[in-house]
């Protein structure tokens, strides 16, 4: 009796350990997750990457489409006059437009004939009798019509009174032809102020007439650059490395991959005054290098330089630096890429 007691317990003990080893293994196969290896989950991220670089590139492309076919926003004058209280509440209270106003309109046009028959020297010399705002008026009328050229640059840009000069070469079809030749790097270098002797003569011979000056547009304060994307990175640099009292500054249009990316990442270094930058219409502008450039300047002086970037970004890219920056940052045509 003693021994077929002894086993059934063993037989009962056996029963118990067997169902509770089932039991273990049920649990285990519900609850167990599925194993991944590292090698699929880089296959896995290496392809999310791709999928993303194919996107960003097929955004990329139909901006760049999208601005090959439409105008520029940013028309002459616009950054030049841009928040200029007195200068807009004259236009209000102006019922007419003034003799000078209709002279200049008249000159615009045929200032490259005027230059031809009476040669640079006379003309000017009879230019710098101008006030800087006429000067500055002139250089909007000359861009909006007939366009920069070398020779009209250094014709309007070399006089000291100048404060705002706006520059837009000749409008044209085909850039093939060569017709950008009309205004070049090496024009645009004419354009920075240099120091040297006195010009006007003294009223006496005892007066010293040693004495020496700037020449050029020193007083520079705002300038537009619009339509001039083959305009050197090193012909700017140099110009703005001098003219550093600049506070508005356009570049619409303007400079291309291999200048404007070092333009942009020196322009803190060069113009520490800069209040207003705009970049509208080029495709080398991106989100990492606008957040780039904002942050340096907030380093310094929070919240002064305010960016001008219509038509620079996808959709995407615009909501993710306008919640950060959303009041530096001017993308008020986001509706448009859209359509």
């Amino acid at each position: 009796n003693f021994n077929d007691e002894m086993t059934g317990r063993r037989k009962k003990q056996q029963r118990l350990k067997t169902s509770a080893s089932r039991f273990n293994n049920d649990n285990n196969a519900k609850t167990q997750r599925p194993r991944l290896l590292l090698n699929s989950l880089r296959s896995l991220l290496d392809s999310r990457q791709r999928d993303d670089h194919r996107e960003y590139t097929r955004n990329r492309e139909k901006l760049r489409g999208n601005l090959a076919k439409k105008l520029l926003l940013s028309q002459p004058g616009s950054t030049l006059f841009l928040q200029d209280d007195e200068y807009c509440r004259e236009l209000r209270e102006r019922k007419h437009p003034t003799l000078q106003m209709l002279a200049m309109e008249a000159f615009a046009p045929v200032l490259p004939d005027y230059l031809e028959q009476l040669g640079f020297e006379a003309l000017h010399q009879y230019i710098s009798y101008l006030s800087g705002p006429t000067i500055s008026q002139l250089s909007v009328l000359i861009s909006q019509s007939s366009g920069m050229t070398d020779a009209v640059l250094q014709l309007l840009g070399t006089h000291t009174q100048v404060t705002r000069l706006s520059i837009q070469p000749p409008k044209i079809d085909d850039e093939s032809d060569g017709s950008w030749t009309a205004l070049t790097s090496e024009g645009f270098r004419r354009l920075i102020p240099s120091w040297g002797h006195q010009s006007s003569v003294p009223d006496h011979w005892e007066e010293d007439s040693h004495e020496f000056e700037w020449k050029g547009c020193i007083r520079l304060q705002r300038l537009e650059l619009i339509a001039l994307p083959h305009l050197a990175a090193d012909a700017l640099l140099d110009f703005l490395a001098v003219c550093r009292s600049i506070t508005h500054l356009s570049l619409s249009g303007s400079l291309e991959f291999s200048s404007g990316p070092e333009i942009i990442w020196k322009l803190p270094e060069v113009l520490c005054n800069l209040k207003f930058l705009d970049v509208s219409d080029n495709d080398w502008v991106t989100e990492n290098l606008m957040r780039n450039l904002l942050d340096r300047f907030n380093s310094d002086r929070p919240q002064l330089l305010k960016i001008k970037v219509h038509g620079c970004f996808t959709p995407t890219e615009a909501v993710s630096i306008q919640m950060d920056y959303h009041d530096q940052i001017d993308i008020s045509d986001m509706k448009t890429w859209s359509k």
